[in-house]
């Protein structure tokens, strides 16, 4: 096949040009300057100089290209095979395509396209840079530092990644047959990145995500990021989990910027926790978030919950302080809790989840959930509520709630019994076997001490009701009276 490729290319070459020249690979000698400005045909080169394919130059090798000083490309290489020596040079800047192998210990520098058919083993220094520079390879074999960076493009069948492969500055890696796990270091930094698989790809390697100064995005599709890899992702960055991506975060891993999570992918929590800020957040629009093993992920006003599953098991929590959509909603096709759900002191009032299950097992032992109420309106819908399509038999306790706005000021609750209608509000709930408790609290107000109470399974009416006056109260009714004797 190859010779046929081969030949053909010959024939193309020699019907192009009458000019055609046929060089010998002796004629190119150490110390000499070589410039091909036509199409030119040589069976092999062994480069001691400078050779100079121009604007226009075609150079067509039949065998092998060995570079041992440099070569300047602004026109098109046809090569056999390449083989780029260590403390060498091959500057492309338009098109280069070899038939076989390329094995590089010097330096390549790509503004334009370099295809190889066959497998690049680099163990020196490969810069793709620019938006019209791009490589093709059926593998690499990377054993130094390869990168891609302002707008640069890889397509590669596999790669065996034993070093640095860096990406920046808005450039793209896709792997087309994958099939082994990706390991060695990879760098993204500045810009928005790519990093994607044709099937899912495991990744065991180490990601390093930003520099804690320029902006950075990387976009996985189809990569899997697991256990034993190590992650770290600086402020200022984010990584986005598309198309069935997914990472488990723990002990090794650091998450200092945002994560973001689409389709059917999934984000693990092992032992790890995250407290997102202002400059960081945790977006989910579809996929699955576990929390296990004393996890815990609180998100901040620059979080949102829009669709997917979350998974919450019986040593961890997820806490809700703010929301990018103050009193709108957070969105989830399924809850599956058996720890902690905290919504208290977020502004989140709302909260969809068409399928609420229930982990916990007894009373002892139940999915545990915080609210807020604000008791000032005397409304049904003066709490936080959980509303959706089915509930799980199982057990739930409110272990803990707080009166909302200024409770000393125009929050306070004026009436002595406050109802609040459901605050789990499904349509299957009456048919459903729940046991809640509420834990016993009492919040202090300038009228007295309210309680939380359930007025009837969690199918009926929840209301906050005055257990007892504020001394206070008495004493200035005294005064007032004692004013008017």
């Amino acid at each position: 096949m190859k010779k046929s490729i081969r030949t053909l290319l010959c024939i193309i070459a020699l019907l192009c040009t009458t000019s055609a020249k046929y060089v010998r690979a002796d004629e190119i000698n150490a110390d000499e300057i070589r410039e091909i400005t036509t199409d030119t045909i040589i069976d092999t080169i062994e480069n001691n100089g400078t050779l100079s394919v121009l604007s226009g130059g075609q150079l067509t090798v039949e065998g092998e290209l060995k570079n041992y000083n440099q070569i300047n490309n602004k026109g098109s290489i046809i090569a056999e095979s390449i083989v780029n020596y260590r403390g060498t040079d091959i500057i492309n800047n338009n098109t280069i395509n070899v038939l076989g192998d390329v094995t590089n210990t010097g330096t390549i520098n790509s503004t334009g396209k370099f295809d190889i058919q066959e497998t690049l083993t680099n163990s020196g220094v490969f810069i793709c840079s620019g938006p019209d520079a791009s490589i093709e390879a059926d593998s690499i074999l990377n054993a130094n530092n390869i990168t891609l960076t302002n707008g640069a493009t890889a397509n590669i069948g596999t790669l065996d990644n034993y070093m640095t492969t860096e990406i920046s500055n808005g450039s793209g890696l896709t792997l087309e047959n994958q099939s082994s796990a990706l390991d060695g270091t990879f760098k993204v930094i500045s810009g928005d990145n790519n990093l994607s698989s044709q099937g899912n790809c495991e990744f065991i390697g180490r990601l390093e995500l930003g520099d804690n100064i320029q902006n950075t995005i990387l976009n996985l599709d189809n990569i899997s990021i697991k256990d034993s890899a190590t992650a770290n992702i600086t402020s200022n960055s984010v990584l986005n989990l598309q198309n069935g991506s997914s990472i488990i975060l723990n002990s090794n891993d650091t998450l200092a910027g945002s994560l973001t999570l689409d389709g059917n992918g999934n984000v693990t929590f092992d032992n790890f926790s995250f407290l997102s800020n202002g400059s960081s957040y945790y977006e989910q629009n579809g996929g699955e978030l576990n929390l296990q093993n004393n996890s815990l992920l609180v998100i901040g006003d620059a979080s949102k919950i829009k669709n997917g599953s979350m998974i919450i098991d019986s040593t961890s929590a997820f806490i809700i302080k703010e929301s990018s959509n103050p009193g709108n909603s957070f969105n989830l096709q399924t809850l599956q809790t058996a720890g902690t759900f905290e919504a208290m002191n977020s502004s989140c009032e709302l909260f969809r989840i068409e399928n609420l299950l229930l982990g916990g097992t007894s009373l002892e032992n139940p999915a545990k959930y915080t609210i807020d109420i604000n008791a000032r309106s005397n409304a049904d819908n003066s709490s936080d509520r959980f509303s959706g399509t089915t509930i799980s038999n199982g057990y739930i306790e409110i272990t803990d709630w707080n009166l909302g706005g200024d409770i000393f000021g125009y929050g306070a609750p004026i009436d002595r019994n406050i109802n609040l209608g459901h605050i789990f509000d499904y349509d299957n709930i009456s048919n459903a076997d729940v046991k809640i408790s509420i834990a016993e609290k009492e919040v202090l107000t300038p009228i007295g001490w309210y309680q939380l109470n359930n007025q009837g399974g969690i199918n009926g009416n929840y209301s906050l009701n005055l257990t007892r006056f504020n001394p206070q109260v008495y004493r200035g009714q005294v005064t007032t009276i004692a004013q008017w004797m």
